[in-house]
């Protein structure tokens, strides 16, 4: 099952009716209290979570003794990465929006691991030096005013921003078509630079965005021991884990 669902539809209600055997998102409340009691038999951990304890033992981190901090509680991430550092010895602390001096908590972190869905939150300054940092994050900031979007033209490699009436457009991420017609190249030639030269049988404008972290990667690197980027960090490792948790299912059933 693919979280989250429409809100008319009662997530709790089809976790429950999987099997927990075949249940490889490790979502259903046996395998989550089996999680939180460290059960010796065998159960799916939460995809992410698991590839965050991956990582992080791939690249040497120790546990024991260490101070680790998780921004964010979501049942998903934040709760299951915590109860994992937990189980190895960890002293874990749990952030989120109540938390009091947020920068001074993580910046005791020797684990670090941002979850909290708010981009670029975590900055440089907040990082430990020689930190591990494990960043799931995953956001598209917009442009200051909301009604504004930045485009590139494939022609020319020339950017421009641009306004739209209709918010509906902010849904089309990566083509937002070809600018043919009076209209459109009216549009675009109002909204572009003067002498940007557009025409309707090459002129094709992309939306122009980036996928950045929880964490500003470019100040949080110079303090940091070790960093994931964004993409491409936790987000392998997460499809990774499914398909293990699905191999390990198949093979107990």
């Amino acid at each position: 099952m693919q979280l989250p669902l429409p809100a008319h539809i009662q997530s709790e209600a089809i976790i429950n009716a999987i099997n927990p055997a075949k249940d490889v998102d490790g979502f259903h409340p046996q395998n989550v209290g089996r999680l939180a009691i460290q059960s010796a038999e065998h159960y799916s951990v939460p995809c992410t979570p698991a590839g965050v304890m991956h990582l992080l033992d791939e690249y040497g981190a120790t546990y024991a003794g260490k101070n680790a901090v998780v921004v964010g509680r979501s049942k998903i991430v934040g709760l299951p990465v915590s109860l994992l550092l937990l189980a190895r010895n960890a002293t874990v602390t749990i952030c989120h929006s109540k938390t009091a001096d947020l920068a001074g908590v993580c910046r005791q972190a020797d684990i670090l691991v941002a979850a909290v869905g708010r981009a670029k939150m975590i900055k440089g300054d907040w990082v430990k030096p020689g930190a591990y940092v494990v960043d799931v994050g995953i956001n598209e900031p917009w442009l200051e005013n909301p009604h504004d979007e930045e485009y590139t033209c494939v022609k020319s490699g020339e950017n421009f921003v641009g306004h739209h009436a209709d918010q509906s457009e902010k849904r089309s991420r990566r083509l937002v078509g070809y600018v043919q017609g009076a209209t459109n190249i009216a549009y675009a030639k109002n909204h572009a630079p003067a002498d940007l030269d557009l025409q309707p049988d090459y002129a094709k404008i992309f939306r122009k965005y980036e996928i950045v972290g929880d964490v500003d990667f470019a100040s949080a690197e110079k303090q940091a021991g070790y960093i994931t980027p964004v993409p491409g960090g936790v987000g392998p490792m997460t499809i990774a884990k499914l398909l293990e948790n699905t191999l390990f299912a198949a093979k107990a059933s």
